[in-house]
């Protein structure tokens, strides 16, 4: 499911790519557990779809839980967690030129 909205993400198709961003998210959560990887992972894709489309206020809150999360159950040097504090970066860049 997620590679499937990835796919639509990549297509420029934003209204098919973000339903399944988002059950994709919640169907992990709820079946695996939220500190599971796969959770994690589609709990950084949905705030990167998020970031992409201009949505701070969305995407902030899934980055800083995710890596809260992955400081946790990856490390601190785990590279899924570097690449979230990464994307969070990146993010707080976007949205500081965003409003300049």
């Amino acid at each position: 499911m997620n590679n499937l909205a990835i796919l639509y993400d990549k297509q420029g198709e934003y209204g098919k790519a973000l339903p399944l961003f988002e059950e994709c998210f919640k169907v992990n959560k709820n079946t695996l557990g939220e500190t599971h990887v796969e959770t994690l992972d589609s709990m950084n894709s949905l705030a990167n779809f998020y970031s992409f489309q201009g949505e701070y206020l969305k995407a902030l809150p899934l980055f800083e839980e995710g890596l809260k999360m992955r400081q946790v159950v990856l490390g601190e040097a785990h590279p899924a967690t570097l690449a979230t504090m990464k994307n969070l970066a990146n993010m707080r860049k976007k949205q500081e030129e965003f409003r300049e």
